[in-house]
């Protein structure tokens, strides 16, 4: 007799656990199959919109440091003429409107730039734990050095060539993400304290700040700011 109770409890209890136990319905599993279809859909179009940002910021890039070389020529252009050109040349206003149109496409395409890679910064998965772009930075190995774009091109303005003073001039320049020169100061001067070569020690300095650079750039080549030296040798 207590045996028969026992298996009746023991049914009992079973056919309640059973009852609990409700299986996933075919709309439940339809409802999640689509949720998940959605979900990768999503992702895969905002990997296409990423790869498709990373293609126009790359050829906008060249396109700026393109018309970074333009404008630094025309510049040269401006000065040399100056001295020989009256304000009412022809070729003289001519040159001045072609500048001042490429400083507008300049600003233009740096604004575009800056747009795409705000863009590019916030579909981009690494941009929550890497370096972010604009950020001032020590140059490390992690780190991809500036490269003087136009270094050859600029000469310290110094006096006549008789009594000039001779040595290596070291100056330490901010560089922005742009590749421009935000600061500079001297990190090795020449030695001495005649105006002489205090005036080379600021003519090199003068010169450290119209240097056009490549900007540094991180291991995920984010364009970064850097203090970085620049070397002039005054012969």
């Amino acid at each position: 007799m207590n045996i028969m109770r026992l298996l009746l409890v023991v049914i009992s209890i079973f056919s309640l656990i059973s009852a609990q136990q409700k299986p996933v319905t075919t709309a439940q599993m339809k409802k999640q199959i689509e949720l998940l279809v959605a979900e990768r859909d999503d992702l895969q179009s905002k990997l296409t919109q990423y790869e498709e940002n990373r293609d126009a910021l790359l050829s906008l890039q060249k396109a700026l440091e393109l018309l970074k070389n333009e404008n630094e020529d025309l510049r040269l252009k401006l000065e040399q003429m100056k001295n020989t050109i009256s304000e009412n040349d022809q070729g003289s206003e001519t040159m001045l409107k072609e500048f001042a149109d490429n400083k507008k496409e300049l600003e233009f395409l740096r604004n575009r730039v800056s747009q795409l890679e705000k863009e590019n910064d916030d579909l981009n998965p690494y941009s929550k734990t890497g370096i972010k772009e604009g950020s001032l930075v020590v140059l490390s190995e992690e780190i991809t050095p500036a490269k003087p774009m136009n270094l050859d091109r600029v000469n310290p303005r110094l006096g006549p060539p008789w009594g000039r003073p001779r040595g290596m001039v070291i100056i330490n320049v901010l560089i922005n993400e742009r590749g421009e020169v935000l600061s500079a100061r001297i990190l090795q001067g020449l030695t001495g304290e005649s105006s002489e070569i205090k005036d080379a020690n600021e003519a090199c300095l003068e010169a450290a700040k119209r240097v056009l650079f490549d900007p540094a750039r991180s291991k995920e080549g984010r364009r970064v700011k850097v203090w970085q030296a620049v070397g002039f040798y005054l012969d």
